[in-house]
This record gives C-alpha cells, sequence and structure tokens, in this order.
C-alpha cells in the first residue's frame, strides 16, 4: 500500500503533519478523519518520495541503531505472538513515527506480500539494513529460528547503540571546548590584538620578536580572514573527500593507530565491535566464513578488512580460526587464545560474547583515561597559546618603562 503525506488540523487547532498508511486516498481521508485530524491540503504520495530514493534518505539521514533496534525488538514481539509477517509488518508501519523508516518498512512488506523472502525485501534498502542485518534474517528465516535471530539482532544493535553514544559523550567536551577555544583565539588576533600593537607601532622603536610575530599573524588574519576560512572549508572538504578514497583512509588510520592513547583506544573500540559482530552473526544462524566475511565490511578498518579477508579464505581451506588469526598483530594474544578455547570446546558463540564484553570495559577505561588526560592538554595548550599573547604585548610595555627611568 502506498503511503500518503498530509497536513492538517487537530479538534484543538494545532497544526499536525505525517504520513498515512492506506489503500488510496479515500481510505487515507477516511483514517485522518477517524482519528480526527482535517485536512487542510492536497494528500500527497510520499511512498517513491521516501522510499526508493536512496540521494533522499542520505540527505535527510537514515534512521539511527536506537530505532533500528526498537523496530526489530517490536518484530520479534510480534512474530512471537503468531503474527503473520505482513500484518507484524503492517502494525509496525502504522505505529512508526519515524516518516523515512515508516516508508522503508511499507516497501519491505509490499515486497514481502509480493512473494519476496524477508531478507530479499530488506536488501532493497541497503542504505538502512546493513549486510550484517540482511544475512542474519536471512540465516534466522533459512533455519526456521526467525524470531531468535531477530532477538540477537535487538541485541547486538542495542548494544551497539551504547558503545556509540559512550564514545560520542567522551569525545563531545573536548571537541566542544577546542572550537570555543579557536573562535576565543580568532576574535582575539582579529580584533584585539590589532587595537593594542598599534601603540607600540607608532612608538618608532625596534619591537621584541614575539610581538613582531604576533603583529604579523594578526595583520594576516585582520586582511584574509575570508580566505583564511575558505581555505580551511576548502581543506577540510578536501581531507573528507580524501579520507572516502581506499588509500586516503589507510593512511587517516595508520595516523591515529600511532598516536599515543588515541591507538590503543580505537584498537579497543574495534576489537569489541568485532567480538560482538562475530557472537551477533554465529548466534544468528550465519556460517563462520561468511560472519567474518560481513564482520570484515562492517569493521570500518582497511587492516582488519584484509586479515579478516584472508581468514575467510583460510577457513574455507580448512584451517581454524585462531590458526588463521595468529600471523596479525592487530589481533592480541588474549583474542587469539580464545578463540582457540572456544573452537576446542565448540562454544564460539559465547567467546565471542566474552571478547566483547571484555574489550567493552577495557574501552570504557581507556575513554575514562583518554579523556582525563585531554582535558590538562587543552588548557596547557590554551594556556601556551594566551600566554604568548600576553607576553607579546608586555615585552614592549617592559622596554618602554625601562626607558622612561
Amino acid at each position: 500500500m502506498p503511503l500518503y503525506k498530509y497536513t492538517g488540523l487537530t479538534p484543538a487547532g494545532k497544526v499536525v503533519t505525517g504520513v498515512i498508511d492506506a489503500g488510496d486516498q479515500t481510505n487515507a481521508r477516511f483514517s485522518l478523519k477517524a482519528k480526527e485530524i482535517f485536512l487542510t491540503g492536497p494528500l500527497t504520495e510520499s511512498y517513491k518520495e521516501q522510499a526508493t530514493i536512496r540521494g533522499r534518505l542520505r540527505w535527510e539521514g537514515r534512521p539511527g541503531l536506537k530505532e533500528l533496534s526498537s523496530f526489530t525488538y517490536q518484530l520479534k514481539v510480534l512474530l512471537s505472538s503468531g503474527l503473520p509477517m505482513v500484518d507484524a509488518l503492517t502494525v509496525l508501519v502504522d505505529e512508526e513515527k519515524n516518516s523515512r523508516l515508516k516508508a522503508v518498512l511499507a516497501s519491505v512488506r509490499d515486497g514481502v506480500k509480493e512473494g519476496k523472502s524477508v531478507a530479499a525485501a530488506l536488501s532493497l534498502h541497503p542504505d538502512v539494513f546493513n549486510d550484517l542485518y540482511i544475512n542474519m534474517v536471512a540465516a534466522g528465516d533459512a533455519g526456521g529460528m526467525l524470531e531468535d535471530a531477530l532477538g540477537h539482532l535487538s541485541g547486538h544493535l542495542e548494544m551497539q547503540e551504547k558503545v556509540s553514544a559512550r564514545v560520542r559523550a567522551a569525545m563531545t567536551y573536548p571537541i566542544f571546548m577546542a572550537l570555543i577555544g579557536l573562535i576565543i583565539l580568532f576574535y582575539l588576533l582579529t580584533s584585539v590584538v590589532p587595537k593594542v600593537v598599534t601603540v607600540f607601532q607608532d612608538v618608532g622603536k625596534a619591537l621584541p620578536i614575539p610581538t613582531l610575530l604576533l603583529i604579523k599573524v594578526s595583520g594576516f588574519l585582520s586582511d584574509y580572514w575570508p580566505v583564511v576560512l575558505l581555505m580551511s572549508a576548502a581543506t577540510s572538504y578536501a581531507g573528507y573527500r580524501f579520507s572516502k578514497t581506499d588509500k586516503g583512509r589507510g593512511a587517516i588510520e595508520k595516523f591515529f593507530d600511532r598516536l599515543p592513547f588515541i591507538g590503543v583506544t580505537l584498537h579497543s573500540m574495534q576489537m569489541a565491535r568485532f567480538g560482538r559482530t562475530m557472537e551477533a552473526l554465529l548466534k544468528g544462524g550465519v556460517s563462520l566464513s561468511r560472519a567474518l566475511e560481513i564482520t570484515g565490511k562492517a569493521a570500518g578498518h582497511t587492516e582488519i578488512k584484509k586479515v579478516l579477508s584472508l581468514a575467510e579464505k583460510a577457513i574455507l581451506e580448512g584451517k581454524s580460526l585462531n590458526q588463521s588469526l595468529r600471523g596479525s598483530e592487530l589481533f592480541p594474544q588474549s583474542v587469539i587464545s580464545l578463540i582457540s578455547v572456544g573452537e576446542a570446546g565448540g562454544n564460539l558463540e559465547d567467546i565471542f560474547a566474552r571478547i566483547g564484553d571484555a574489550k567493552e570495559k577495557e574501552l570504557d577505561s581507556r575513554l575514562d583515561t583518554l579523556l582525563t588526560l585531554l582535558e590538562p592538554m587543552m588548557i596547557l595548550i590554551m594556556g601556551f597559546v594566551v600566554g604568548f599573547i600576553v607576553l607579546a604585548i608586555l615585552l614592549p610595555i617592559f622596554e618602554m618603562s625601562q626607558m622612561t627611568f
């Protein structure tokens, strides 16, 4: 069924907009009337606009992990209660508040209605459902344990969201402080310093080197600040485009991997993601070789992807996973030893869960340490810059005061 976008009024006079799922415009009007929403404009079909054009999803932003986790859990509950897939999806389409996800779910439901498998219908929307999601659903559906696969998926997405939220929360304060510091510094150099240094320029005496340097920098920024801003924006954009290439991504990863504290923190995050993704895939019924392929794509790290790709080939040739990973420096000995124990005991899923737990705790500890170190470092850097400005201004004043005596 198509989706219709509407604009209307409630009985209280409040303007509301949204998307409604209906067979045609007449049914849409009846449904809105039943909800006591009075149309103030025409109904427009929004299915193609929102569900089939990937560019629009990219522009507006795709549904987040929290929304996908919630949808997946609700679908599991509805299927467990005995509802057929089409009816369960219809319920979720009706209840979904996010218009983009609502359109995508309507497309998935219509695909299932037409005879496609759930995984095939989901695969039409790769901007929303990644390979991990689709393959777990396909494996669960084929093995007759779709509800279990959806439960594992929901838990995995929720855990991913918690880790991402933890990283965002840890980095928000340093980034915010750095931006505020740069804005204040820019204001000082372009507005305050030029007014102060004009006094020294009129004296006609040779100025100290720090003062001359400050005058040069301040003068350049005052005269060419639009060029500086444009160059900064162009450099940022060029860096962004470069980071999207394989060569650029590899270079940036190597740079961050070598940074003190930051490198080990990122490695803990990557190992936690590796453990959690492998756990979810294996519990969802995906084969080990296929799980390695999907995890490699989801790793977000070029070298880890290469190592997992080689491990996948080695598994297909009959080698064990711990042997396949043993030659890589990216996977610590503790992780490889745990995998070896899991392979010997036939409980790899539980081992990967333990790896995920251990690395997430390690990540929390490293984030706390990193944040503790970043704050004083930022204060020291800002103190050094401000101290240099103050010194450059005070040196000529001291020299002038000595001349008067």
